[in-house]
C-alpha cells in the first residue's frame, strides 16, 4: 500500500496561522516567566559560602561581610568572578578560586599569604617576596626586619633562606637584612654582631663565619661589634673597645 503525502504547499495551506501566532506568544511568555522564575534570588537562593584552604588570617566575619552584597543575587545569578577579585583584594590573601556547589553554595578556595619577613617602611613580605599590606603586629616579633629595595624583595628572600640553615647550626637568628642605594648587603644577628657582606650575599661567606664562631668569636662575643666578610679568603673583626675609643677622641 502506498500512501501519498500532501505536499509542503498543501500542508501550509492547511494551517491556521491565527492559533500558530497565538499558541507563539503563549509559549514567549511562558518562557519569559520561566526565567524570570529560574533567575530569581527566591527560586535558588545562595545559603552559604565555604572556604576551603589552610585559614590562619582570613575570618569567616571578614569573608561573609565581603561576599554578602554579591551573594544577594542568588545561586545562579553570582558573579563568581567578581566575588574572587573582592575576596582577592583582603589583605591576607594571595589568591583565590570561587566556584559554584549544586545547590546552594558557593566554594571560595583561598591560599593566605605566609609572613616571612617585615618590611621596615611598613607592610610585610611573604614566603614568596610578595609585598602585601599586613601589620607586623600580626606576626612572631622573631621575623626578621628586611630594609631594601622593593623591587629587591624576593632576592631577600632567596637570600635568607639559603643562609638561615647555616646559622640555625650555630644557633644564631637572622633580626634584620639590609640592602642600601650601593646593593651593599648587611645582616644582623640577635648576639648582636652586624656581618658586612658587601655586594653580593654568598653562603660561602656565612659558612666561613659559621666555622669560626663557636670557638674563636663566641668567647668574645661582648667584644664584637662587626664582622667584615667582604674578603675572599677570610674576615676582619672590628671591635667594640674600637668604637668607644674613637667616640671619646
Amino acid at each position: 500500500m502506498r500512501v501519498r503525502l500532501p505536499s509542503p504547499s498543501a500542508l501550509l495551506q492547511r494551517i491556521d496561522w491565527r492559533l500558530v501566532m497565538n499558541g507563539a506568544i503563549a509559549l514567549a511568555v511562558i518562557a519569559a516567566l520561566v526565567a524570570l522564575w529560574l533567575n530569581s534570588e527566591r527560586f535558588m537562593p545562595l545559603r552559604q559560602v565555604e572556604a576551603i584552604g589552610a585559614l590562619n588570617k582570613v575570618t569567616p566575619a571578614q569573608l561573609q561581610a565581603v561576599v554578602a552584597p554579591l551573594a544577594a543575587e542568588g545561586f545562579l545569578r553570582v558573579d563568581v568572578s567578581a566575588v574572587r577579585d573582592q575576596v582577592q583584594a583582603m589583605t591576607w590573601v594571595r589568591s583565590a578560586a570561587v566556584r559554584r556547589v549544586w545547590p546552594d553554595t558557593l566554594a571560595i578556595e583561598i591560599e593566605e599569604h605566609k609572613p616571612l619577613a617585615v618590611w621596615i617602611r611598613g607592610g610585610l613580605v611573604d614566603d614568596q617576596g610578595k609585598l602585601f599590606a599586613g601589620q607586623a603586629s600580626e606576626v612572631a616579633e622573631t621575623l626578621p626586619v628586611f630594609n631594601g629595595i622593593e623591587t629587591l624583595s624576593k632576592t631577600m628572600v632567596e637570600q635568607y633562606r639559603a643562609i638561615k640553615p647555616q646559622l640555625d647550626a650555630v644557633e644564631l637568628r637572622v633580626t634584620s637584612i639590609e640592602v642600601n642605594e650601593r646593593r651593599a648587603w648587611t645582616v644582623k644577628l640577635d648576639n648582636g654582631i652586624e656581618l658586612v657582606l658587601g655586594r653580593e650575599l654568598k653562603p660561602e661567606q656565612i659558612t666561613r663565619f659559621v666555622k669560626i664562631y663557636p670557638q674563636v668569636l663566641a668567647p668574645r662575643l661582648a667584644e664584637i661589634a662587626r664582622v667584615d666578610l667582604r674578603y675572599t679568603n677570610g674576615m676582619a673583626v672590628q671591635w667594640k673597645m674600637y668604637n668607644e675609643i674613637k667616640g671619646s677622641a
